[in-house]
């Protein structure tokens, strides 16, 4: 089965992962495009990059029983046509997730942690939080940290934030499952906000949700 987990978060609210196994040809299959949706897939060169792209609608379209238009602001944020559910998408390596929520602002990510990951903390992580890291094998929190700010950034919903400075996360024991406080802080703009996240074995998940 491509859908690995379905969950809901609260009862105007689901989370579906879908893990990447099926062929090109076995998507476009299960999925009736409409003309203009068929337009932009033609335009995609990248295999993956075709998968992502329709292994989102096929969700969306599954998760709320009927197909549903999905295009963009100005910001190049996801939302949903005729329809009061808002929507947030992430997508990496073989692993594809659809967060769909009644609240206004949403944000969802999804990573497989790697060692690369190491090269870049610096750059995302104020001094106080890199402490907060253990000493050993700290790439899992490492990349729960990187999907919290992630997920901060699309509920947002601005494109220009500093990751370091100005997305700030709390200590916090990293566990299988969690909440974590985090502050967006930005110009005038000032919230406290708290994200949830998955730690898995293959992959990790942050999302929030709130107006």
């Amino acid at each position: 089965m491509p859908v690995i987990q379905t969950f809901y978060p609260s009862k105007n609210s689901i989370i579906s992962i879908w893990e990447i196994e099926e062929t090109l040809v076995q998507l476009e299959n299960r999925i009736q495009l409409s003309a203009i949706d068929q337009q932009k897939y033609d335009r995609f060169l990248v295999e993956k990059r075709k998968k992502e792209w329709l292994i989102t609608r096929i969700l969306v379209n599954q998760l709320l029983g009927k197909p549903i238009q999905i295009q963009y602001d100005e910001n190049r944020n996801p939302y949903l046509v005729d329809t009061n559910m808002n929507i947030s998408i992430s997508h990496c390596r073989h692993f594809v997730c659809v967060f769909l929520d009644q609240k206004k602002y949403i944000g969802i990510d999804i990573e497989i942690p790697h060692e690369r990951i190491l090269k870049i903390a610096s750059k995302f992580l104020s001094d106080k939080e890199l402490f907060d890291l253990p000493t050993e094998n700290p790439i899992p929190k490492l990349t729960i940290n990187w999907s919290i700010k992630e997920a901060m950034y699309k509920y947002y919903n601005q494109k220009k934030v500093d990751f370091k400075t100005e997305l700030q996360i709390d200590a916090f024991e990293l566990k299988t499952t969690g909440i974590v406080w985090a502050l967006i802080v930005k110009d005038n703009f000032k919230k406290l906000i708290a994200v949830n996240y998955l730690n898995q074995p293959n992959y990790c998940l942050a999302f929030v949700s709130g107006d």
